[in-house]
């Protein structure tokens, strides 16, 4: 961090030319190795990219500057309990945050995000089916793909029902 930064997709790009290039040449590199540093560089660019999603998603900004915004999600997972804590019962679940609304501005996206919400209203919810709320938007906890926390006090709006899929599975 000291001045020095060293950016995934340079990595990643570097790699690639390195495969690219023993694939042309052939002649200290075996075909298997090549294709071994391709998919490595192909996986690095893969993933500055979905990294750089996060960096520069709305959503981001909006938790840094803990924000409140209107939501539309599609659950990915069950609502899960969680355990402990004062006052009632309340869930989390995993979602794709695909329509933002705070300051009057409106984005469309596809980001990851971990909602806390309370257990009436959200416990039986199940992954595919497409809510709109409101709350808070907070930085994640833990430092992976997940864009941002929603912190929710009231019960979704549906806007749409679970794929016939998860309603039988359900």
């Amino acid at each position: 961090r000291n001045g020095i930064h060293f950016h995934s997709e340079y990595i990643g790009a570097a790699a690639l030319l390195l495969a690219v290039l023993a694939l042309h040449r052939r002649r200290r590199w075996s075909a298997t190795a090549a294709l071994l540093l391709g998919c490595a560089a192909a996986a690095a660019l893969a993933t500055s990219v979905r990294v750089a999603g996060v960096e520069h998603s709305p959503l981001t900004r909006l938790a840094q500057q803990r924000a409140t915004a209107t939501v539309e999600l599609v659950l990915s997972d069950d609502p899960h309990p969680l355990a402990g804590g004062a006052g009632p019962p309340s869930v989390v679940v995993a979602a794709r945050a695909r329509l933002v609304s705070a300051g009057g501005r409106t984005w469309s996206l596809s980001d990851r995000v971990l909602v806390l919400a309370p257990a009436d209203g959200w416990s039986g919810l199940l992954p595919s089916q497409r809510v709109r709320v409101g709350g808070g938007v907070l930085p994640p906890t833990h430092r992976d793909l997940t864009v941002a926390v929603l912190a929710v006090r009231s019960t979704p709006a549906r806007v749409d029902q679970p794929s016939a899929v998860q309603t039988a599975a359900g």
